[in-house]
């Protein structure tokens, strides 16, 4: 299984408005941009305002697939709606969500994707 290690201070969660692979007025990642940086070999400036690694040639497939399926939603979608969202959006009753469910819920969707995730700092 492959490994991400995601460093709380230089990850952006919880604002869609501001969330991209990387975000240089912030020095901000979201998780997948930190996957790109250290897994793939991104730099910052490759990274730097692109929304979805749907253009990202060093991406697995699975992650360049930002659609929906007849089934929902892909899983790289998954992942960025647990990234970005502040709301608990699969209950029926909107709820804040805590680093505590984000990262549970970034953990067991990437393992999907056979990608163990490790929250430092």
């Amino acid at each position: 299984m492959e490994k991400l290690v995601i460093k709380r201070s230089e990850w952006l969660r919880g604002s869609s408005a501001d969330s991209m692979l990387y975000n240089a007025k912030l020095g901000t990642f979201c998780c997948l941009g930190i996957y790109g940086r250290d897994n793939l070999g991104y730099t910052k400036e490759a990274l730097c305002s692109v929304l979805t690694p749907t253009t990202m040639d060093k991406y697995p497939d699975w992650m360049q697939q930002c659609t929906s399926t007849p089934g929902g939603l892909s899983l790289v979608n998954r992942i960025m709606n647990a990234n970005d969202q502040y709301l608990n959006l699969d209950t029926t009753e909107a709820q804040l969500i805590t680093d505590a469910e984000r990262e549970a819920k970034l953990t067991e969707l990437f393992a999907k994707g056979n990608i163990e995730v490790q929250f430092v700092d």
